[in-house]
């Protein structure tokens, strides 16, 4: 019963900024790590992303919170670490601390180590592609400004 009031307890820490997470967060970009740490299953991915009457992204947010919210102290866990990776101000908000990037539920393993190299590569190849597409924007620009 103890460890049970101990996970009720860190998820009661958060409930005053459930409004901010659920106005903040994209469930599409946290449940690939929240699936890694095996704190949320394939299911419970679907049923965030794609069931028909979520449609808006708030409601998504807010049934990930709640299935996290029966997943205890690890999913907790998991749900910080992820906050810490993809919206490190919002993290500091809610922790008052800085973000560490030490992400302890998954380098555990070699497995955990590859999916966390995964996720890097991920997020350099989306910057890579934000900056090209504004390299051709600004050089398209510059383009018709003399022609």
């Amino acid at each position: 019963m103890l460890e049970e009031d101990n996970d009720e307890t860190c998820w009661n820490s958060l409930e005053n900024f459930r409004v901010k997470l659920i106005s903040v967060i994209d469930p599409s970009r946290i449940t690939p790590y929240l699936r890694q740490c095996q704190v949320i299953n394939h299911d419970d991915e679907e049923q965030v992303l794609n069931d028909p009457s979520l449609v808006m992204r708030k409601r998504k947010a807010g049934v990930l919170l709640d299935i996290l919210q029966r997943t205890g102290r690890k999913g907790f866990e998991a749900f910080m670490e992820s906050l810490e990776l993809y919206y490190p101000q919002l993290y500091k908000k809610i922790t008052g601390k800085e973000p560490s990037r030490v992400f302890s539920l998954i380098i555990g393993n070699q497995t955990g180590q590859q999916l966390l190299i995964f996720l890097l590569m991920n997020e350099i190849t989306k910057l890579q592609r934000t900056v090209q597409e504004e390299r051709q924007k600004n050089w398209g620009i510059a383009c018709t400004m003399l022609g």
